[in-house]
This record gives C-alpha cells, structure tokens and sequence, in this order.
C-alpha cells in the first residue's frame, strides 16, 4: 500500500513478537505505525479515523476456502476408496 501512495498506514496486531518483528523489518518507512493491541478493543480510535481497513485473517479466510475446495475437487476425482 505504501508503494501505491498511501500514507498514515497503521498496523495493528496481538502478538508483540509479530510488532516488533515487522518494526524492524520496515524501520526504513516512516509512514507505517505499529500498534499492539487487540482488534477487537479498538477503542483507542474515533469513528472514522480510518479510510480503509484491511483485515488480514478475512483475506486468509478466503484463500483457505479456496484451498479447501480445490482439495475437495482433487480428493473426489483421484482418490480411491
């Protein structure tokens, strides 16, 4: 998102291995925030504050059901009971 011109981008995550990890990892960027919080205490924000909110665990939700039904394609055609 950064390369594509956004700005003001705020991370969030429960794990503060992860935090601390992705902080060193972009150090260089200035314009990413890292918070470690719980997502769904977000409190700490006003309504509105964001334009856009990308939830990670949605995104991998969707390629696991995806995963899911491709196996499920593969199972019932190649496998011998």
């Amino acid at each position: 998102m950064l390369d594509s011109g956004y700005t003001n981008i705020t991370n969030i995550d429960a794990s503060s291995v992860c935090i601390k990890k992705m902080q060193e990892l972009y150090n260089d960027k200035p314009n990413l925030k890292y918070i470690l919080m719980n997502v769904c205490d977000m409190r700490e924000f006003t309504n509105e504050e964001f334009d856009l909110i990308i939830d990670k665990a949605c995104l991998d939700s969707i390629v696991v059901i995806t995963r899911a039904s491709y196996i499920y394609v593969f199972i019932k055609h190649y496998s011998h009971f």
